[in-house]
């Protein structure tokens, strides 16, 4: 006997999460996601980026470090005590999400986030990434008609990246692995940048069909 299942939705888009501060928090818009299992697969796991975020300065310790500030930047006042400045912070970071695929070291399904950022005002940030990983038997990449997700790993991690830096890696799941199988694999993965500031939760979503 058959089992319905239901179409899925997957957001297939690299993300960009900022934080500038001064005033609350403006909601992501974000682009319409595949409709189907279908459209995901075919949509090769990318689309058109997301930014969201506030813009404005903030008054932060005279010794706290700065990153590069572009030239057209009004440079920090003091507050005439030499204890606190007011200084324009704008920091983006870009998540991208890898597809899910075998970990000889692991033994069994991975996936990586990976997190850049960019901007001038803090030196480096706090990023939280939560991570998600779902299977679902299929014989094919066209076996789209029921779809029942097993949860296979999830993950929470917290970093620090260095703004201007290099890109820091989060793995779900942080030790051991999500098993094999042939069917759809489904990562999503949720990020914040979580200190010296906080930024809107932004998340990514990667699904292919393979033999893991």
């Amino acid at each position: 006997m058959s089992v319905r299942r239901t179409p899925i939705l997957a957001i297939a888009a690299a993300v960009v999460l900022g934080v500038s501060i001064a005033s609350p928090a403006v909601a992501a818009e974000k682009s319409p996601p595949p409709a189907t299992v279908e459209e995901a697969l075919n949509s090769g796991g990318a689309a058109a980026g997301i930014e969201f975020g506030i813009t404005g300065p903030v008054m932060v310790s005279s010794g706290a470090p700065k990153g590069r500030r572009p030239a057209s930047e009004a440079p920090s006042h003091s507050s005439g005590d030499g204890v606190t400045t007011a200084t324009a912070i704008n920091v983006k970071c870009t998540a991208t999400v890898d597809q899910p695929h075998y970990s000889s070291g692991a033994g069994g399904a991975i996936y990586k986030t990976r997190i850049t950022c960019t901007g001038y005002g803090l030196a480096t940030v706090s990023v939280k990434v939560n991570g998600l990983l779902r299977y679902d038997y299929a014989t094919s990449s066209t076996d789209t008609g029921n779809i029942v997700w097993q949860t296979r790993a999830s993950s929470s991690q917290t970093q620090t990246v260095v703004v201007n830096g290099i890109s820091k890696t989060f793995y779900t799941p942080v030790a051991g692995n999500g098993g094999r199988g042939t069917g759809f694999w489904h990562a999503t993965s949720t990020f914040q940048i979580t200190s010296p500031l906080q930024s809107n939760v932004a998340s990514k979503s990667y699904l292919i069909f393979k033999t893991i």
